[in-house]
């Protein structure tokens, strides 16, 4: 991808998710039943290089630098992604000039010439580019397989489609101007909803040019699930990761084959679907059996099917996503998901009207 006027820093892509952890065994086994497989452990850190597709987890169990520091402050999460560049040395170069901040010697398992940034809740975000993927950004690291694993299928899953931030009251402003100043995103708002319903605000920044979407979710309740993961965790940071995948439902079933639950979905949600999504095609049955949700609008912008795992790290969950030429996230499903848990109490005679 060649450097542009909209896309300054040559952003390709996302190179890897960094999680931090004191808990390697437990966080091991969430990533291999999500169908990962480790492929490759650092030379002589505790931390290991799980695959799946075109995605790429790191988790670091090391007992000590910049990793164990972010776990004892902010548990088992996210401490940083690595983002594909074209030339990583320039893209720092302008991230510097832009008002970004670098961030330097610190104990990461990755070589020592990766520029790391200061991002969100005090995450690093990395700059790759095919140089440090191609000989040294796992330099020092041993592959666990002979020959080395080219390719893991495991679920389905084919790459991250988006990573969530979960944001403190009044700081959506900051980090969305982070994002469109420093790194040359743009900005969507997504959800208009009523903030007083969903106790938060949300907004998306999108690279123009390469498949990196980062949601922001701003805390405007007490009570909001933003607000429970910023109290559990000490501090902002990513609350979900949306995996892609071709074929949600056989991913999904995949995934229950391997243990892995999903959130539940309140029965009414799929009586008000053909009402809501007109013209979509789907087997509500099979969404309905898959615990699938739906939105978009199958003659004008395309269709989104999503499905959200109990399954995370710490609070962080995940989310299982199919795009039909839909670009959303799922707004509708909101607004959709209220309704129908409303009326699966009055149903149950929990609620009258």
């Amino acid at each position: 991808m060649a450097f542009s006027c909209e896309n300054p820093l040559g952003l390709e892509g996302i190179a890897f998710v960094e999680f931090a952890t004191p808990k390697a065994e437990e966080q091991a086994g969430t990533f291999e039943r999500l169908g990962f497989v480790e492929t490759a452990r650092h030379g002589w850190q505790n931390v290991g290089l799980y695959v799946q597709g075109a995605i790429r987890f790191v988790l670091n169990a090391e007992p000590s630098g910049y990793a164990a520091a972010f776990a004892a402050q902010h548990g088992p999460r996210v401490c940083g992604m690595g983002l594909r560049v074209r030339d990583a040395q320039r893209a720092r170069r302008l991230v510097l000039q832009n008002g970004g901040e670098a961030v330097e010697g610190l104990t990461t398992p990755f070589a020592e010439d990766v520029p790391a940034l200061k991002g969100v809740g005090g995450t690093l975000i990395y700059l790759i580019d095919d140089t440090h993927l191609s000989a040294h950004v796992f330099d020092g690291w041993r592959a666990l397989h002979r020959p080395p694993v080219v390719q893991v299928h495991g679920a389905g899953l084919i790459g991250v489609d988006h990573l969530n931030y979960a944001l403190r009251k009044g700081q959506m402003q900051t980090w969305a101007d982070f994002y469109v100043r420093v790194l040359g995103f743009e900005s969507q708002r997504y959800l208009d909803l009523d903030a007083h319903a969903t106790g938060m605000e949300t907004q998306a920044l999108i690279c123009p040019q390469g498949p990196i979407r980062i949601p922001l979710n701003e805390s405007r309740s007490a009570y909001s699930a933003t607000e429970a993961f910023l109290e559990a965790h000490g501090g902002e940071g990513v609350q979900h990761i949306a995996l892609e995948t071709f074929d949600i439902h056989a991913t999904v079933e995949a995934l229950c084959a391997r243990g892995v639950r999903f959130q539940a979905v309140p029965e009414p949600y799929y009586d008000l679907i053909a009402a809501r999504v007109p013209h979509h095609e789907e087997d509500v049955a099979r969404l309905r059996q898959n615990g699938v949700l739906i939105d978009g609008n199958a003659r004008r912008e395309g269709i989104l099917l999503q499905a959200f795992c109990e399954t995370g790290v710490g609070q962080l969950f995940f989310e299982i996503i199919q795009r039909k030429g839909h670009t959303g996230f799922g707004g509708g499903n909101v607004q959709a998901l209220m309704e129908a848990a409303g009326l699966d109490q009055i149903r149950k005679g929990l609620l009258r009207v």
